[in-house]
């Protein structure tokens, strides 16, 4: 009897460390990003009860050969190839040492519990909990535009990289809307197309659905070829000026509306907006992330302008998506004091929560319409998440 006891433990063991199954891809060099998936509970974008983007919270902490820590927000990702259905989950990392790293994955489910900052919240989910490993980092070798050059981070006053150049940002605040483009999925009030670009897409350049990428990605190869080094684009301006842009999967209003889904995510948009913003990455061109619109339907849009599940969750899923990307700022929202006034307390709670959740401290701001002088006098106190 003993000796069946024995041979089940050993037999449920193995079973259960096959399970954890977890896979990392990407080149093992400092500075270029690697992707760990994991299989995990299959579940689709649109699912409920549990909602895969809510009630499941997939965090995976880094240790550097220095023991540098980094706790990095991971995401549902569908069938791991921009479909909505599957059991694909994913965390995305950018590794800033060379030598050997090790990674633990913490797999915790429950109602709202992606949103909690709490490790301990939820319950632990065997599917993905405990996973771990290790890979081994080589020194920076081949990469392209700002993947040769590590993270950009405030050094005082100034933006510098990691390799320690410094960076001089000039590039476009038009259109805001970039991302309102007809070539992204799910994306009917497109008021972009880009047509006149088609031409400046170079071959090796990224596209999808044979040829849908082609304009955006040759209008950033455009940009680039003028000297362009950053764009500002909106990431949601539902109840703003274009309407057209938004992570979601289905929106009942482009004018906001209370009845608006804001808590499931377009897996397919988000793995397009993700080729881009890797694309000019490569071309040298800053990710300028303007979260929100100054208009008073977009600010209402998430929990009624207050930092809520909606707005959280929205933080979130961006972060865990695209904040690995070196060269990247957070904007909170545009025209923060416009129309609807959301006042410097409520701005320094959402830009504090990006903080609380941002492994890599990317560089926050705010949008204003006051006057310079008298506009960003608190904002840079020494306990502001803006500092």
């Amino acid at each position: 009897m003993k000796l069946k006891l024995r041979f089940f433990f050993v037999v449920a063991l193995s079973i259960h460390v096959i399970l954890i199954h977890s896979q990392v891809t990407g080149t093992k060099v400092k500075w270029q990003p690697l992707t760990i998936s994991f299989t995990g509970p299959s579940t689709s974008e649109t699912a409920t009860s549990p909602n895969p983007f809510l009630d499941y919270r997939l965090n995976v902490t880094f240790t550097s050969p220095s023991d540098k820590k980094y706790v990095v927000p991971g995401y549902f990702a569908g069938d791991g190839n921009g479909g909505g259905t599957g059991n694909v989950w994913r965390v995305n990392f950018l590794p800033d040492e060379t030598g050997t790293w090790s990674y633990v994955a913490s797999f915790r489910s429950g109602t709202n519990v992606a949103i909690s900052l709490n490790a301990g919240d939820g319950t632990a989910d065997a599917t993905i909990d405990g996973a771990s490993g290790n890979f081994t980092i080589a020194s920076p070798s081949g990469g392209k535009g700002f993947f040769a050059k590590g993270k950009l981070y405030t050094d005082n006053y100034y933006l510098r990289f990691q390799d320690g150049s410094y960076f001089l940002k000039a590039g476009a605040d038009s259109p805001e809307s970039f991302f309102g483009f007809d070539g992204f999925d799910n994306t009917p009030n497109a008021s972009h197309h880009f047509d006149n670009h088609v031409s400046d897409w170079k071959n090796g350049d990224p596209d999808w659905n044979s040829g849908k990428g082609k304009p955006i990605i040759g209008a950033l190869n455009y940009l680039s070829s003028k000297g362009v080094n950053s764009i500002y684009f909106l990431t949601m301006n539902i109840g703003g000026d274009a309407k057209d842009t938004y992570p979601y999967v289905s929106i009942v209003s482009y004018s906001g509306s209370t009845s608006n889904d804001n808590l499931h995510f377009d897996i397919s948009k988000l793995a397009q907006w993700e080729t881009v913003m890797n694309h000019a990455q490569e071309k040298g061109i800053m990710l300028h992330v303007v979260l929100g619109e100054g208009e008073s339907a977009n600010k209402n849009e998430l929990d009624g302008a207050n930092l809520g599940t909606e707005r959280k969750l929205y933080y979130r899923e961006m972060v865990a998506r695209f904040g690995y990307f070196p060269v990247l700022q957070w904007n909170i929202c545009e025209e923060y004091d416009i129309d609807l006034n959301i006042g410097e307390t409520e701005a320094k709670k959402w830009a504090q929560y990006i903080k609380d959740i941002d492994p890599y401290g990317h560089p926050l701001a705010v949008h204003n319409t006051d006057v310079v002088k008298t506009a960003y006098k608190t904002f840079l106190s020494n306990t502001s998440p803006f500092n």
